[in-house]
């Protein structure tokens, strides 16, 4: 498997664009986006 872990408003703003992450899978802690990808090979 391939683990991502991404924090930050411009990561996450990436992983988005490249589609690795949705809205619905962000956490926010203190005002920090927070998101995980994994990939199952």
């Amino acid at each position: 498997a391939t683990i991502g872990n991404f924090v930050g408003k411009q990561t996450i703003e990436a992983a988005k664009r490249a589609g690795f992450v949705s809205d619905d899978g962000i956490l926010w802690i203190n005002g920090v986006p927070h998101a995980q990808f994994v990939l199952m090979t």
